[in-house]
């Protein structure tokens, strides 16, 4: 495959999977051109602009597709690679047939999270219906959203993976918490919400640790004072830290915790068959994962690779320092390679090929 020239668009601060994929795509050759609002990802994570060929930023819609035709002949765009949410955009640029194809990548479909306007439900069909291709992040995930919409025939599924320079040496993992104090510490990171009607509000999930067994360290990606969760006996806080110290603080812990309102959750395609980035995150410190038993997606990837342990069955959860805990370290650090991005972006090369010669043959 030629040296090609894609565009990454972003309605909104780039995300971290924006930036793994650019990482891994660089390596190849690929020249990848970021288009986004809000903050660079050196801003928001300390780490990825340099894996982009050029970055230009928008502030709103108004003239934004003049713009765009400029990039495409500057940079002499091959194909656009469009991540959502939202969804508006990304159907006014495909509606414009600018004449390259435009990939869907699809993080969250919107009719899962909350009732769409007109607008918004057109949006969401057109980037389904319409798009040269579309990506989703779980299997499941495309197989439920599927149900809406007829979707086109190209698709991808293509989950969440962790770049391969931060994958931790296990010369490199910190010592573990639980060697010094025999507490078996859980890590909890990313999002998490105040409000009680939010799925990821867990402070009832929380509070169901013994905290004479547990310890929870919470590394929250949003900056919010979350005195409810601070006053959990077994609860650490910690201020927000880059991805790379992140993925090494993961390390001194024994598991990663996936887990939100269950209550809310289990009722939410969203969340019951999504493939978030955190489980992978875990991965990538060589932390074996907890999960519950509501979330389809990760509970079956969990079980499959025997990485992890279900929260319904936490009284019989290895401790730390038994040998069915190492086993289950060491499956983790002999699999985990296999889902690094560089280990599987040739097939986000092989969409990208077929969908380019589609276009020039």
């Amino acid at each position: 495959m030629k040296s090609v020239n894609v565009l990454f668009i972003q309605d909104s601060t780039p995300c971290i999977r924006n930036i793994k994929y650019a990482e891994a795509l660089q390596q190849q050759g690929v020249n990848v051109h970021l288009l986004h609002k809000n903050k660079s990802p050196d801003e928001a994570y300390g780490r990825g602009n340099s894996f982009y060929a050029s970055i230009s930023i928008f502030k709103n819609r108004f003239f934004f597709l003049k713009r765009l035709s400029k990039l495409i002949e500057k940079y002499q765009i091959d194909l656009i690679h469009y991540h959502n949410q939202p969804d508006i955009l990304g159907a006014r640029i495909i509606k414009a047939r600018l004449g390259i194809p435009f990939v869907y990548d699809c993080h969250d479909f919107m009719s899962f999270k909350h009732r769409l306007s007109g607008s918004e439900k057109e949006a969401e069909r057109t980037c389904n219906e319409e798009s040269s291709a579309i990506v989703y992040p779980a299997e499941s995930y495309l197989r439920e959203a599927s149900k809406y919409y007829n979707m086109v025939s190209m698709q991808l599924v293509y989950g969440n993976y962790y770049p391969a320079s931060l994958l931790l040496d296990p010369k490199k993992f910190l010592p573990k918490h639980s060697h010094r104090d025999g507490l078996t510490h859980l890590v909890y990171q990313r999002r998490l919400a105040e409000k009680k009607s939010d799925h990821r509000y867990i402070v009832d999930g929380l509070k169901a640790f013994d905290p004479l067994r547990f310890r929870i360290h919470i590394f929250p990606s949003n900056r919010k004072e979350f005195d409810a969760y601070r006053s959990i006996k077994s609860v650490v806080m910690y201020d927000k830290v880059t991805y790379a110290k992140l993925i090494s603080e993961l390390s001194a812990m024994d598991y990663g915790l996936v887990m939100f309102q269950d209550s809310i959750a289990h009722k939410l395609p969203a969340v019951r068959f999504a493939f978030g980035n955190k489980t992978f995150d875990y991965l990538c410190a060589g932390l074996p994962v907890l999960t519950q038993d509501s979330l389809d997606e990760i509970k079956a990837f969990v079980k499959t690779n025997q990485i992890g342990w279900s929260l319904v069955d936490i009284n019989s959860l290895p401790h730390p320092q038994s040998i069915e805990y190492k086993d289950m370290v060491n499956r983790v650090v002999t699999m985990r390679e296999e889902y690094s991005m560089e280990r599987q972006i040739s097939r986000i090369l092989k969409l990208y090929e077929e969908l380019i010669d589609g276009i020039h043959t």
